[in-house]
């Protein structure tokens, strides 16, 4: 009775095993031509091991995949290269809407394609769940759909053990810059809302439902962030007139900080993971070790 008993867990671990290993060895949508005008979309792809259905990219995916033939860049595209690619879809982003209307406002019957018009897919990128609902539509679109929904999971459980890492600490006013003239800073309708908020702090611009918006000085005084984060080529001290500084918090405590050059926080993917680790570092060093074990175990997603 015990040796079959045996068996018979020995048996179900292997039937276990063997779904498993079909799951994860699905075959890329053999006929599928993608063209990805946005680095975020692009990096989705690679994280799904689906390249082989990427024919074109932008400009700023180049750093990423520089293998990918180039077609266009965020605002503009060569029309005759994506003719002659015939693309099935090309995955644009929030922001790319004026892109989407002037390639869906193209009338091409006289190319003798299987479509009037390109087919455009806009992935939003208003809020952190948006990275993993994106991850699952490209999954089903380029068969890869049990490995989306593995790291989807996975995903998921890294944001709730942050959650209980970062439980009740200090809520820090967070003032984080794109760009310097003007002062551009994520809205409410950005997912970097998302990730300042589970990174432990409070955007100061919360209560703006834009994706981004410009402040003056003097509203940032009225604000008062505890933490300022500036793009890596900006120096704290060039930020603001002198006379200015005493008046923020983040100077008098010495939190102005730059974020690095390759600063994952910049692109809706899994691999913002990175960036989550560095900004909650910088907000809550005091859990340095229980951040470590984290980023330890969340990395490679």
């Amino acid at each position: 009775m015990a040796l079959r008993l045996i068996f018979t867990i020995i048996y179900l671990f292997l039937i276990q095993f063997s779904l498993i290993d079909t799951a994860y060895s699905e075959k890329p949508n053999p006929g599928l031509r993608l063209i990805s005008l946005s680095p975020s979309n692009t990096l989705l792809i690679k994280e799904l091991n689906a390249q082989t259905s990427l024919i074109g990219i932008s400009s700023y995916c180049r750093q990423f995949y520089p293998q990918g033939n180039v077609v266009g860049d965020f605002t503009s595209f060569n029309l005759e290269k994506i003719i002659c690619l015939k693309p099935d879809y090309i995955l644009l982003v929030s922001g790319q809407e004026g892109m989407q209307q002037r390639l869906s406002n193209l009338d091409l019957t006289s190319y003798k394609l299987k479509y009037r018009h390109f087919p455009v897919l806009i992935l939003p990128n208003h809020k952190i769940s948006d990275i993993t609902n994106n991850l699952l539509l490209l999954g089903r679109l380029t068969g890869k759909e049990a490995l989306a929904c593995a790291k989807e999971r996975k995903f998921n459980s890294c944001l709730s053990d942050l959650k209980v890492i970062l439980a009740g600490k200090t809520k820090f006013k967070v003032f984080y810059c794109l760009w310097t003239s003007p002062l551009l800073t994520p809205g409410n309708r950005s997912f970097l809302n998302d990730i300042i908020n589970i990174c432990g702090g409070t955007n100061i611009t919360s209560y703006i439902s834009r994706d981004y918006t410009s402040l003056n000085q003097e509203t940032l005084i009225k604000l008062n962030p505890d933490y300022i984060f500036l793009p890596s080529n900006v120096s704290p001290g060039d930020f603001i007139t002198q006379p200015l500084q005493t008046y923020l918090n983040a100077y008098k405590h010495h939190c102005v900080v730059n974020y690095p050059n390759d600063n994952f926080l910049s692109y809706p993917c899994l691999n913002i993971v990175e960036g989550i680790y560095w900004l909650a570092l910088k907000l809550h060093p005091e859990v340095k070790d229980k951040l470590n074990k984290w980023y330890a175990k969340y990395r490679s997603i």
